[in-house]
């Protein structure tokens, strides 16, 4: 009996297998893929194939004793590999589902056949395509003006990319296709622009059917982008013309540079640090613009200020009255003022590129100077003052006599004087009026006379006619040539000063007090004027006319006239009481004021005849002065003096 039943399990045991080898030899048809997990897969991976036929419809799993099925994947150049099985058990391999490592050799893209036990090998519309995700980074992930950069890896273009695809990068915003890319690298331009960059294109998922694709998005890193700068600060005291330097940083090889004012520079030179720029005529004050080619926005740079520019001058020369312009850049909106020699002028029209002035008539020959309303000064060019003669006070004159020239812009400074081919001595000086000493040589006739200013400007001329002159007298019997006379004065005489009626020169001389205690000082004080102007460094001497003793002092006895033609000195008079009279002169002038000593009578001294340093000039000038009155009356002037008497 037992024997009967152990035959009768192996002859089931033995139905069973042959039924079981019948359903594995026969599945129903070649296998097929259907889907898989992933089309992007990465070396040692594991993924899953789904589809249909791939080992036994009986089984649940592929424990069975037939050869489990294989995933074969066929690469770029023709070669192919078997991914490993991760085993057979109902996780891993049915007759609808694998599950398969990726070698970690894989790379780029491949197409996937599944072969069964009976090396049926998948079929159908459908074969499905894997790549491997491309990998990479920015180099270099920084970058100045205009520079380039790529992104660098692998398995950026497999087989399985469109052949008209364009890659697409996505940075600070924007997308920006790209038409040429290799599997290792992929070039573009940042644009001066920051952020991250993503690389996108498409892979196929059917390696047959093309319109069937998939994504792929490499995430690069990030660019950052050096943007340009200028180094701030105040650049002073520049100007038109000027050459200025701006420091900075990626700044590129080149630009353009734009001053306040909207006034385009001339770069000299460009570097990635540096800008040489000039600055250009129209050019203000403020901050400095700099856009490097390329960028396509202004970047501030430093701020400037900047002097007035004079140009040019016309004309450079001229009288009193006359106008100048001055041109050039930066004079300002508000008015400024305009000097020559320190001397102010007339400004008629002040605008940011020209000034017209008049020239004043106290101007002498010097440098122009423009100072702009903020107080910055400059100097402009030389002005030369041209003298211009009028007229002459008198005419038809002796040779030796003394004239007056009228006229304009004759300077401040003694000049010289001309008639005719002779030189003739100027004796006082004034910017409108000059006294001239005719040459004793002229002969009768009409001669030019001619001034010549300190500058060395000549003037215009005048024509001057010389006449003959009288007959000397001849001196008193017994009078020794040269030899003074005394002053018809009597002691204690009360000198009363005439009125002196309009001239040209005014002459004077004021002792104050006018009574002092015998022996005692007052002050003197001469001043000389020609047409109501001071002159000055005028010589003076001072002379004792009438004392009553000769011991009397000057403190000093001469010197000249300041700047306010006004020469000071003290006398201090005679022990013995009386009235001392006291003469000032300079050239062929003179004047005398008293000064009374009170006290007992004491004798009356008559002046010295010689020039004592301690004691003043003495007399004998007097005496010339006297010979000379009477061409200085046909000459128009009145000389406060005292006859002398012959």
């Amino acid at each position: 009996m037992k024997r009967l039943l152990r035959s009768v399990v192996v002859l089931f045991i033995l139905a069973a297998a042959g039924a079981y080898g019948a359903q594995a030899s026969d599945t129903g048809g070649a296998p097929s893929v259907t889907s898989l997990d992933s089309y992007l897969v990465a070396p040692n991976s594991i993924i899953g194939i789904r589809g249909t036929h791939f080992y036994s419809e009986v089984l649940g799993d592929c424990n069975g004793p037939q050869r489990a099925p294989i995933a074969r994947f066929f690469v770029e150049n023709g070669n192919s590999f078997d991914a490993e099985l991760q085993g057979k058990d109902s996780a891993n391999c049915t007759n609808t589902f694998v599950r398969v490592k990726i070698p970690a050799s894989f790379t780029g893209a491949a197409h996937l056949v599944v072969i069964d036990a009976g090396d049926q090998q998948s079929a159908g519309g459908y074969v499905p395509e894997i790549t491997a995700p491309p990998t990479g980074s920015l180099n270099p992930s920084t970058g100045a003006l205009g520079a380039q950069t790529s992104i660098q890896g692998s398995g950026l273009r497999p087989a399985s990319v469109p052949s008209n695809s364009p890659l697409t990068l996505h940075m600070g915003g924007t997308d920006r296709p790209v038409a040429n890319w290799s599997d290792t690298q992929v070039q573009f331009d940042p644009q001066n622009s920051s952020g991250a960059v993503q690389a996108i294109f498409s892979v196929f998922t059917d390696s047959k059917d093309h319109s069937k694709t998939q994504q792929v998005t490499l995430e690069a890193g990030n660019y950052t982008f050096q943007a340009p700068s200028l180094d701030p600060g105040n650049l002073t005291h520049q100007a038109v013309g000027n050459r200025i330097t701006m420091l900075g940083r990626n700044l590129g090889s080149g630009g353009t540079v734009t001053f306040p004012g909207g006034v385009p520079g001339q770069a000299v030179s460009w570097t990635s640090s540096a800008v040489n720029v000039t600055i250009p005529p129209g050019a203000q004050a403020g901050v400095i613009q700099a856009r490097p080619n390329g960028y396509g926005a202004d970047v501030a740079g430093p701020s400037v200020a900047l002097d007035p520019k004079p140009t040019a001058m016309n004309p450079t020369s001229g009288t009193a009255g006359q106008q100048a312009t001055i041109s050039g850049f930066n004079f300002g909106g508000g008015a400024g003022s305009i000097s020559v020699g320190g001397s102010a002028q007339q400004v008629s029209h002040w605008g940011d590129q020209g000034v017209t002035f008049t020239l004043s008539r106290d101007a002498d020959s010097s440098l122009v100077t423009l100072t702009r309303a903020d107080g910055v000064a400059v100097p402009v060019s030389q002005f030369s003052v041209v003298p211009h003669l009028d007229r002459l006070e008198t005419n038809n004159l002796p040779a030796g006599s003394q004239v007056v020239v009228d006229g304009t812009s004759l300077g401040a400074g003694q000049g010289k004087a001309a008639v005719g081919a002779s030189p003739a001595q100027p004796l006082l000086w004034s910017r409108d009026s000059v006294l001239v000493q005719l040459p004793t040589t002229l002969a009768p006739g009409t001669y030019p006379v001619v001034l010549t200013s300190a500058a060395g400007a000549a003037s215009n001329s005048v024509g001057l006619t010389i006449v003959p002159g009288p007959t000397p007298k001849a001196p008193p019997a017994g009078t020794v040539a040269g030899a003074p006379v005394a002053p018809s004065f009597d002691n204690n005489h009360d000198f009363v000063k005439l009125i002196k009626p309009p001239s040209p020169v005014f002459f004077n001389i004021t002792v104050d007090p006018h009574k002092v205690a015998a022996g005692a000082e007052a002050d003197i004080v001469v001043t000389l004027k020609l047409n109501g102007n001071p002159v000055p460094g005028a010589a003076v001497k001072l002379a004792m006319l009438f004392t009553p003793g000769n011991d009397y002092t000057f403190t000093p006895d001469s010197g000249v006239t300041g700047p306010d033609g006004v020469f000071k000195a003290r006398v201090k008079v005679s022990k013995n009481a009386g009235d001392s009279i006291i003469a000032a002169t300079s050239g062929v002038f003179s004047d005398q004021d008293h000064v009374a000593g009170t006290g007992a009578n004491g004798q009356v001294a008559v002046a010295p005849t010689t020039s004592n340093p301690a004691q003043g000039a003495g007399f004998a000038p007097l005496i010339l002065l006297g010979v000379a009155a009477v061409g200085l009356v046909a000459a128009g002037f009145y000389l406060n003096m005292r006859s002398m008497g012959a």
